[in-house]
């Protein structure tokens, strides 16, 4: 409930709110993913590596913007400030760039983010 309270507020309090919310959902898939006896030692071997570049940019201060704003911006794409779209009025023509940037990055096609976009709207519609 207060993190409900929080988003309601917008601004600062509702974007931490979207980050804690993406960032459970990323940390609940993983071990799903990772636990199954079919999961490859490869891909175990494979997050484990892009585990280590994350956490590296996340330190790595060089550069514009350096640190760990190198990371939510990747988290938050397209927003040209990593939290922008978050904020309620936000500018963001697409409600679920985030879940369909993952997807892209998990190697989805452009149909398979398609019918995982309508899935979300539907999800969205539901009381």
């Amino acid at each position: 409930m207060a993190l409900a309270q929080m988003y309601g507020k917008g601004g600062a309090e509702a974007a931490v709110v979207t980050l804690l919310c993406r960032l459970v959902c990323e940390v609940e898939a993983l071990p799903e993913a990772l636990a199954g006896p079919e999961t490859p030692d490869a891909v175990r071997h494979s997050y484990r590596q892009a585990y280590e570049r994350t956490a590296l940019l996340s330190h790595n201060s060089a550069g514009s913007p350096g640190g760990i704003k190198n990371v939510l911006d990747s988290f938050f794409p397209g927003s040209g400030h990593a939290l922008a779209f978050a904020e309620p009025g936000g500018e963001q023509d697409e409600p679920y760039a985030a879940e369909l940037a993952m997807l892209g990055r998990l190697g989805a096609t452009e149909d398979e983010k398609r019918r995982f976009r309508d899935e979300l709207e539907t999800a969205s519609k539901l009381t």
